[in-house]
């Protein structure tokens, strides 16, 4: 599964450091598969549950598990995306761990994100 283009994981030369013993770190384009898969996942879930997962304090409502903020009711696909909410924090935290700063794993994610929003293009109104 790729989508980010090799001219995308060169704009993030030596973000990654090769060796940091104990951490599980991956090369830069694991991480963006790992991140992408993680993150498309997010957004198919939002959809589902006709949550607008961009829209101001709409995200904080979910990791606190208030269902409310979902425009379908399906406790199942809420629970899930709930947890990948959390996972992509998880995600985020490793890989500011495997960084060589956290300003490159920040990159890293909004590269991902911006790519998403590019495959997305108009159906990611939907989720502000």
């Amino acid at each position: 599964m790729e989508h980010t283009s090799s001219a995308t994981l060169s704009a993030l030369p030596g973000a990654l450091s090769s060796a940091r013993s104990g951490a599980n770190c991956y090369t830069t384009k694991g991480w963006i598969q790992q991140v992408e898969a993680v993150d498309l996942e997010i957004v198919q879930l939002a959809m589902l549950c006709k949550v607008k997962l961009l829209s101001s304090g709409v995200m904080e409502q979910v990791l606190d598990n208030n269902a409310t903020v979902a425009g379908n009711d399906n406790p199942r696909a809420f629970t899930k995306l709930r947890g990948l909410l959390f996972l992509h924090f998880e995600i985020e935290q490793r890989l500011t761990g495997c960084c060589a700063t956290a300003a490159h794993a920040k990159a890293l994610v909004r590269l991902v994100q911006d790519s998403l929003a590019r495959r997305l293009g108009d159906k990611v109104n939907v989720l502000r």
